[in-house]
């Protein structure tokens, strides 16, 4: 499916980021991984072996987008594919909000994305009819206690994504968002310290059970590949039962 396509992914080093990296590989396509943790992504690029190019950056800092995108044009690695898993929870009431915390969540859940955009716009760095992905949450389509910041954050990806797929569109680049439920990922037990009841609420809500992050690969996989070529501008949803 995947055969000889060049693909960034961003969070690379855990969770989502990691199970797609890890599954694109598979599917013979070489993936350049980004992450915060160089120790992290080094045990993973082991894994995968020669496709696998590591790529330390911290895109909280958004000029970092931009050495990403130069270390793949230094290295000729010409994208067929980007997928933005990089992301940050908080989950606190809005009375308690830490204004330094909710920047820096903004900046790397919606403005690196915004930069990514920018650079897989030009043709020094993307391959026309690429792919690119984002990845969103079912909290940007409702309200929760303490949730409020993070799902603004997800809501600004989804509209996001339908503006740059029509910007995008003249070079067959496609743009979509991938909207899950809860996943099974270190942020969901980090999200389970600070909101104990969470795993009733996924157990209630979700009849389908808690997502493995596998799944979310493979559609990833999908909407990267040929196969999607008239996909673009949409949100899909992964809802384990949870419909919106």
């Amino acid at each position: 499916m995947l055969t000889g396509k060049i693909i960034l992914v961003t969070g690379a080093s855990s969770g989502i980021g990691r199970a797609m990296a890890k599954f694109f590989s598979s599917q013979g396509a070489s993936v350049i991984l980004v992450a915060r943790s160089k120790e992290k992504l080094d045990m993973l690029a082991d894994e995968l072996g020669k496709s696998a190019y590591v790529v330390p950056s911290d895109l909280s800092v958004l000029d970092n987008v931009k050495k990403v995108f130069l270390y793949c044009k230094e290295n000729s690695l010409k994208l067929d594919g980007i997928v933005h898993c990089a992301g940050m929870t908080m989950s606190v009431p809005i009375r308690a909000n830490d204004n330094q915390r909710m920047e820096e969540l903004m900046r790397v859940n919606v403005g690196a994305f915004a930069e990514i955009c920018k650079y897989a716009s030009s043709k020094r760095y993307t391959n026309d009819g690429a792919s690119v992905i984002a990845m969103s949450s079912t909290a940007s389509f409702r309200g929760d206690k303490g949730l409020g910041i993070y799902s603004a954050s997800k809501a600004a990806i989804n509209t996001l994504v339908k503006s740059v797929a029509m910007e995008l569109a003249t070079r067959r680049i496609r743009v979509n968002a991938i909207a899950p439920s809860m996943v099974r990922t270190e942020m969901y037990y980090e999200t389970l310290k600070d909101i104990p009841e969470m795993e009733r609420i996924v157990l209630e809500s979700q009849p389908l059970g808690l997502i493995e992050p596998e799944y979310i690969a493979y559609l990833a996989a999908f909407l990267l590949s040929e196969q999607s070529r008239y996909i673009t501008g949409t949100v899909v949803v992964v809802g384990a039962g949870n419909v919106f």
